[in-house]
């Protein structure tokens, strides 16, 4: 039996682009972050957020990761997070990264990207 904490719809407000001017404006990304256990984490028995991994304090890592950095790719923003959060969660979990960007282009609705480990 496995178990998994899903994180979705995080939208965060960052420089992003391919060229230095679409960079230098603020635009939204929407994240999704999956993390799967191997088993069932403590806290399904003990209701205690410290049996478990806090998204408060996720979310928290990962605006302070994007603030005041400016991307070029949802590629590269989206395996830099992966290794970033890698290092907040527990060795014996699996991660998955998505990162969607509204309107890259006028006749593209999103374009996404998913890395994972």
């Amino acid at each position: 039996m496995h178990s998994a904490l899903i994180l979705e719809d995080l939208k965060l407000r960052l420089n992003i682009g391919v060229s230095a001017a679409e960079r230098n404006k603020k635009q939204i990304v929407i994240l999704q972050i999956k993390i799967i256990f191997k088993k069932p984490s403590l806290a399904c028995i003990t209701g205690k957020i410290t049996d478990t991994i806090c998204y408060a304090i996720l979310i928290k890592k990962i605006q302070q990761f994007c603030k005041n950095k400016k991307f070029t790719l949802i590629e590269e923003l989206g395996m830099l997070l992966l290794l970033m959060l890698k290092k907040n969660i527990p060795k014996n979990c699996k991660l998955f990264v998505r990162v969607e960007k509204q309107q890259p282009l006028g006749e593209l609705a999103r374009s996404v990207f998913e890395v994972g480990s």
